[in-house]
């Protein structure tokens, strides 16, 4: 059937609608699609401008440079930074620290990024740090020559590797060992094979001391006695003082054992605990860090002899460039050592009466708020007021 004229007008008019039409919807289909694809892609992301609560900090859980923020395996509503290079960086005044974990009372935990020195971490009794006026039982360090003390010395040159003392060192429930004995007694393991307790010295251990401000008298190549104040002082401007909480840290005994568990680490790790301002990483803290964990989620598969470090330090933003302690004791032949990290990326005993790197560790109160994307160049800041303060 031949169209007239007027009908071919028509139909051409149709079909440059229908063409049309088809264009805008597949436009229009391909522009959302492209939007979702960017949404999707931005969701995981921190928004540099925006500011956040801690609880909201959660929300930003995900892939975030080389490294991560995600829910805590073995601890419940507790969000940890793990990976080479996670976005978790922070400063504090002039100073750049890291967060390792949001905790689960609202607290953030972070680590100075740089050491502030060099530092005997305790003294032994032959190796009485020249200069300093140590408060301490005998002859300027805290060994003991009575075998039923925690820190009687096997050798001379031991230090002692409890981190507090008979007055400050506590139980799992956060107790003061002494008010939860019955007798008034502050007593440990040295053995966690064995049921035998041993008494704490007077004193907490020298590092405690110089971190938080007490009764040292140093040189000037270890500070003053108002060591505390310097270390506040590094994170000036908005009264930070009041922004650091009083909270406990775990300072228990784990073993040097091949097979054992990252649970059984964790539960002698909490075994014992301080309460304070400023402390140091826990092993556990180091092993959490690392996101590989089939080859390096375990205490002692991070160490020398199980051969994994050279790996392991690939993916752990904890290690350091240089060697550094924690506050966990390491359960070996004798009380003069603790877990350390080893630039080399492996965990290991460390002995107490030698120098090390420190890298400061305390909790920044829950009130909080923070802007940033937590990036190298773009750190996390506080932006909080003095409403915000460490009651």
């Amino acid at each position: 059937m031949r169209l007239t004229k007027r009908g071919k007008l028509k139909r051409q008019k149709s079909l440059i609608i229908f063409g049309t039409f088809s264009m805008l919807l597949f436009f229009s289909v391909g522009y959302a699609a492209f939007s979702t694809t960017i949404r999707l892609n931005a969701k995981g992301n921190v928004h540099p401008t925006t500011t956040y609560t801690v609880e909201q900090l959660k929300s930003t859980a995900g892939t975030c440079g080389n490294g991560e923020l995600v829910q805590d395996p073995y601890e419940a509503g507790r969000f940890i930074y793990r990976g080479a290079d996670p976005c978790n960086y922070l400063t504090l005044g002039n100073d750049t620290y890291r967060m390792i974990a949001i905790e689960t009372d609202g607290t953030l935990k972070v680590i100075k990024n740089d050491s502030i020195g060099n530092i005997v971490w305790d003294p032994g009794y032959s190796t009485a740090i020249s200069g300093v006026t140590y408060k301490s039982s005998e002859n300027g360090t805290r060994t003991s020559s009575t075998t039923t003390d925690y820190c009687f010395w096997s050798f001379a040159s031991d230090g002692c590797s409890v981190w507090g003392g008979a007055d400050t060192m506590r139980n799992s429930s956060g107790i003061l060992l002494k008010d939860a004995s019955g007798d008034g007694s502050a007593k440990i393991l040295k053995n966690l094979s064995s049921s035998t307790t041993y008494d704490l010295p007077k004193y907490d251990s020298y590092i405690n001391v110089y971190l938080n401000g007490g009764k040292y008298l140093t040189t000037s190549s270890k500070g003053n006695s108002s060591t505390y104040q310097n270390i506040i002082g590094w994170v000036d401007g908005l009264s930070y003082n009041s922004l650091i909480a009083t909270h406990l840290f775990d300072a228990g005994i784990v073993t040097y054992t091949s097979g054992q568990t990252i649970t059984e680490d964790i539960n002698q790790a909490k075994q014992y605990s301080w309460q304070g301002k400023i402390g140091l990483i826990s092993v556990i803290d180091f092993v959490k860090a690392n996101t590989n964990t089939s080859l390096c989620g375990t205490v002692y598969s991070n160490t020398y002899q199980a051969g994994n470090y050279s790996t392991c330090k690939t993916t752990n933003w904890l290690v350091k460039s240089t060697n550094h302690m924690t506050m966990t004791i390491a359960q070996a032949q004798y009380v003069g050592s603790t877990w350390g990290v080893g630039s080399e990326g492996y965990a290991g005993p460390f002995g107490v009466s030698g120098e090390s790197n420190v890298y400061p560790s305390f909790y920044l109160i829950s009130c909080v708020k923070l802007k940033g994307d937590g990036t190298s160049s773009n750190p996390y800041k506080i932006v909080t007021d003095n409403t915000c303060t460490n009651s």
